[in-house]
C-alpha cells in the first residue's frame, strides 16, 4: 500500500519565481504610487485591458469550433480488460438518496475486476452517512464503505485516503462525484482507449440529469467548456482532469505523491502535474455519466467562484522551469483551460465602484477619473462584445443564435463570481474549500431555468 505523505516528502521541488507576488506586488505599487501620480490608475486598467485582448486572441485562434457530445451510450470496444479497476467515490454531507443512485449506478458496471471506495468524510450526522453505509454492506465484496471525520486536505485529502484504501492489485483508479450516474459501458471503453493509446490518465466530459426539457441554458453554458476547450487540449497532449469521470494509472498518481491538495481544484492541479512529469492524458468527447447541476444562485455562485479560485492557484503555481518543461503548444492549451471563466471586467468595475463612492461620500472625483472611466468603459465593452463575439462564432455549430445569446447571459451573469476568484488566489490567507450544496439540486429545478416560448 502506497504512503501518499512518504512520497510526498521526497518531492524535490524546484526553485521557482513566484508568479502569484509579483502581481500582488504590481497592485501594492499601483495603490502606493496613486497619490503621487493619477496616471498608475491608466497604467493598470491598461495591463488588464492587454491581457483581455491576448486571451481572446488565443481563443480565437487556437479554440476550434464546438463539437456536440455523441449521445447517449458509449461504444462498446473489443479489448481483454481485466486490469483491476477502484472507485473512489468521496461523500461529504451529501442527501443519501443521490448518492445511493450513483452507487446503484456503480453495481451495474459492465466490468469483472473493479471496487467502489466510499469514503463519508467530515460529516458529523450520521443520519447521512448510515443508509451508504447499510447500502454497501448489503452489495457484498464490490462496495467498501468508510467514515472517516476530521479529514483534511479538501477533497485531494479524501482522494488521497481512498487511494491509501484501494486494493493493493489496482492498475487504474477511477474518480465519480457523489451525484454521478455512470454508463455500464464506461470502463470497458476508458481502459481500453487507455491501453491503445499508452495513456497515463483520461478525462470524460460532465453531462447532466436535471435540465427541464433541454430548456436548461445552464447547462449548455457548463457544457461550452468541453466543446470547445477539451478537444483542442487532448490534440496538443495538454488535457486537464475535471474532478469526477476521471481515470488515471494509479502508478501515474502515485509518482506524483497523490492529489494535490495545494488548489481548491485538486483535479487541474494534479493533472498539471502528470503533464510536467511527462505523462500523456486525454480527453474522450463521449457521454458517460450524468450528474446534478446546482439549482439556486447561492450554490451556483460558490461553486463557480471555486472553479475560477483554483484554476487561478494553478496557473500562479507555474515557475519559469515547468513553462519551459511544457513547451509552448501545452502551455497555450493549459492556459485556455485554467483561464476559461475569466473575461478581467472585475477592474474596470471596480474602477467604476471606486470613483462612484469618492463623489457620493466626498463630492469630487478621482483625479484623471475622465480618461480612466473611458478606458474602463471601454475595456468593459470591448470585453463583452469579445465575448459575445467568441460565443457566436464558436458555438453555432452546436446552438442557435437564441440559445448561444442565452449562455452568454448566463455568463455575463457569473462573471463577477469568475473574477472575484481571481483576486481570492492573490490573497495571503490561506483558502477553505467551499463544497457545492447537492441539497438545493433536488429542491427547485426551475429556478436557475429561463423562460422559452
Amino acid at each position: 500500500m502506497m504512503n501518499i505523505k512518504a512520497v510526498k516528502s521526497k518531492i524535490v521541488r524546484p526553485a521557482s519565481i513566484e508568479f502569484k507576488n509579483l502581481i500582488r506586488a504590481f497592485f501594492v505599487i499601483c495603490f502606493l504610487a496613486y497619490p503621487f501620480t493619477p496616471y498608475a490608475v491608466y497604467i493598470l486598467l491598461g495591463i488588464n485591458l492587454a491581457l483581455c485582448l491576448l486571451l481572446y486572441v488565443l481563443r480565437f485562434v487556437f479554440l476550434p469550433k464546438a463539437q456536440t457530445f455523441h449521445e447517449p451510450k458509449l461504444k462498446w470496444l473489443k479489448g481483454d480488460n481485466k486490469d483491476f479497476v477502484s472507485i473512489h467515490v468521496p461523500i461529504c454531507n451529501e442527501p443519501p438518496e443521490l448518492v445511493l443512485k450513483t452507487l446503484r449506478s456503480l453495481s451495474q458496471i459492465d466490468y469483472v475486476s473493479y471496487e467502489v471506495i466510499v469514503l463519508s468524510n467530515n460529516t458529523k450526522d450520521k443520519a447521512l452517512w448510515l443508509p451508504i453505509k447499510l447500502f454497501c454492506s448489503a452489495q457484498g465484496t464490490l462496495f467498501k464503505f468508510h467514515h472517516i471525520d476530521e479529514v483534511k486536505g479538501f477533497k485531494a485529502g479524501a482522494l488521497n485516503l481512498c487511494l491509501d484504501l484501494s486494493n493493493p492489485k489496482a492498475k487504474y483508479i477511477m474518480t465519480v462525484d457523489a451525484d454521478y450516474e455512470v454508463s455500464g459501458r464506461l470502463l470497458n471503453h476508458g481502459i481500453t482507449k487507455m491501453k491503445l493509446e499508452k495513456l497515463s490518465f483520461l478525462q470524460f466530459p460532465q453531462s447532466y440529469s436535471n435540465g427541464i426539457e433541454n430548456k436548461n441554458y445552464l447547462e449548455k453554458e457548463y457544457a461550452h467548456f468541453f466543446q470547445l476547450y477539451m478537444l483542442p487540449s487532448a490534440e496538443k497532449g495538454a488535457t486537464l482532469l475535471t474532478g469526477t469521470l476521471s481515470l488515471i494509472e494509479k502508478s501515474a498518481l502515485e509518482r506524483i505523491g497523490g492529489w494535490d491538495s495545494s488548489s481548491v481544484t485538486e483535479d487541474a492541479k494534479t493533472s498539471l502535474k502528470l503533464l510536467l512529469a511527462g505523462m500523456k492524458g486525454s480527453y474522450e468527447h463521449l457521454s458517460a455519466g450524468r450528474g446534478v447541476m446546482p439549482m439556486d444562485m447561492t450554490t451556483l455562485r460558490k461553486q463557480r467562484q471555486r472553479w475560477s479560485l483554483g484554476n487561478a492557484q494553478t496557473l500562479f503555481s507555474l515557475n519559469l522551469n515547468n513553462i519551459r518543461g511544457l513547451g509552448r503548444a501545452k502551455l497555450i492549451m493549459v492556459l485556455l483551460q485554467l483561464t476559461a471563466w475569466q473575461d478581467f471586467l472585475l477592474i474596470p468595475f471596480l474602477f467604476f465602484i471606486f470613483n462612484a463612492l469618492n463623489v457620493l461620500f466626498l463630492g469630487e472625483s478621482i483625479d484623471g477619473a475622465v480618461g480612466a472611466g473611458l478606458l474602463a468603459a471601454s475595456s468593459i465593452v470591448l470585453s463583452l462584445l469579445l465575448k459575445a463575439t467568441f460565443y457566436f462564432i464558436k458555438l453555432k455549430s452546436v446552438l442557435s443564435f437564441k440559445e448561444i445569446l442565452r449562455v452568454f447571459l448566463v455568463s455575463v451573469g457569473l462573471a463577477f463570481e469568475s473574477n472575484l476568484g481571481w483576486v481570492k488566489s492573490l490573497g495571503v490567507k490561506a483558502q477553505t474549500f467551499v463544497r457545492t450544496n447537492k441539497f438545493s439540486m433536488e429542491s427547485d429545478k426551475s429556478a436557475l431555468v429561463p423562460h422559452v416560448t
